[in-house]
């Protein structure tokens, strides 16, 4: 006999997702919502097109309010590169803020464009 799948709550299903977005491992999120285990946290979270964290490879999440005209910039040569996009993205963020002197200049610029 199989063991019957859990179900959840609309309320489990937002709560998780809302932890997720917080940059919550699945161990966490398991925990404080008493789901069985984090494979099906994992599970659950992915039927609903929301990825984790991985904990693993030292990553956070960071939630960023970006310009619209900057955000469609990077997919479009996501896109013609015919990479992820996000991944393209955060590649990019990540070897922009392990670069000192550009991440400088390029906020001087910014700064500049905006005055």
């Amino acid at each position: 006999m199989a063991i019957p799948k859990p179900r959840y709550s609309t309320a489990d299903i937002v709560l998780a997702s809302h932890l997720a977005g917080a940059g919550k491992s699945a161990a966490e999120i398991t925990a404080a919502l008493h789901f069985p285990n984090p494979r099906s946290t994992y599970d659950l979270l992915s039927r609903y097109g929301i990825s984790l964290v991985p904990r693993s490879a030292g990553q956070v999440c960071v939630r960023l309010a970006v310009n619209e005209k900057a955000v469609n910039a990077g997919l479009a040569v996501a896109a013609a590169e015919e990479r992820d996009p996000a991944r393209s993205m955060a590649l990019a963020l990540e070897e922009l803020l392990l670069s000192p002197n550009t991440f400088k200049e390029l906020l001087a610029a910014a700064e500049r464009r905006r005055k």
